[in-house]
C-alpha cells in the first residue's frame, strides 16, 4: 500500500503486511522486507532526482518512510542517502497491535508510533521547501547525480566496519 501527497503525487509512506497476525513465514517476511527497502530507495531516488542541484548535506537528510507489519508488530523505518551510492535504513518506532483488552497499555505505544510519523513528516516538509528553493553556486563541489543509485534485485547488508564509519560522520 502506498500513501501519496495530494499536491504532487509523491510517495510519502509505503506499507507492507506480511500475512495474518498469527501465521507469517520467514521466507515471505524477508522477501517483503527486501521489497519494501527497494521501494523506499526508489522513492528516495525519485524525490532527489527532481532536485539534482541541491546541497548534498540537505539531500542526506531527505528520507522516505515505510511501515512493515509482521504478525502483530508495526515497525516504522526511514531510508536516507548516507554516502555515494549507499543508503541507510533506520528503525524509528515499533509497537504491538493489541488484540485483547488486557493489552490496552499497548495503545500508548501506538499513539507514540503515529506521533513519530507526524513529527518526521513535518521535518521533511520543511526540508523539501529548502531543497526546492536551493540556488546552486560554483562552490558546489559534488553532484547529487553521482550519489544516487537504484538497487539491483538483491540488497547487500552493511558490515559492522561500515556502520562505524557511517555513525562517525
Amino acid at each position: 500500500m502506498h500513501f501519496f501527497r495530494r499536491a504532487d503525487a509523491r510517495e510519502l509512506l509505503n506499507l507492507e503486511v506480511s500475512g495474518p497476525p498469527y501465521r507469517s513465514t520467514k521466507k515471505h517476511t524477508v522477501g517483503d522486507v527486501k521489497k519494501l527497502l527497494i521501494m523506499a530507495i526508489c522513492s528516495l531516488c525519485q524525490l532527489l532526482g527532481n532536485n539534482l542541484d541541491c546541497n548534498i548535506e540537505d539531500a542526506k537528510n531527505v528520507k522516505t518512510y515505510s511501515i512493515q507489519v509482521i504478525g502483530d508488530r508495526l515497525t516504522l523505518f526511514a531510508v536516507s542517502l548516507v554516502e555515494k551510492r549507499k543508503y541507510l535504513a533506520v528503525e524509528l518506532a515499533s509497537c504491538v497491535i493489541p488484540f485483547a483488552f488486557d493489552a490496552i497499555t499497548c495503545y500508548m505505544k501506538i499513539f507514540n508510533f503515529f506521533a513519530v510519523i507526524r513529527s518526521e513528516f513535518v521535518k521533511q516538509k520543511e526540508l523539501q521547501k529548502k531543497i526546492r528553493s536551493f540556488i546552486p553556486t560554483d562552490k558546489c563541489s559534488e553532484n547529487l547525480r553521482e550519489w544516487l543509485h537504484l538497487p539491483d534485485d538483491d540488497i547487500s547488508l552493511v558490515t559492522e566496519e561500515d556502520m562505524d564509519k557511517i555513525f562517525m560522520m
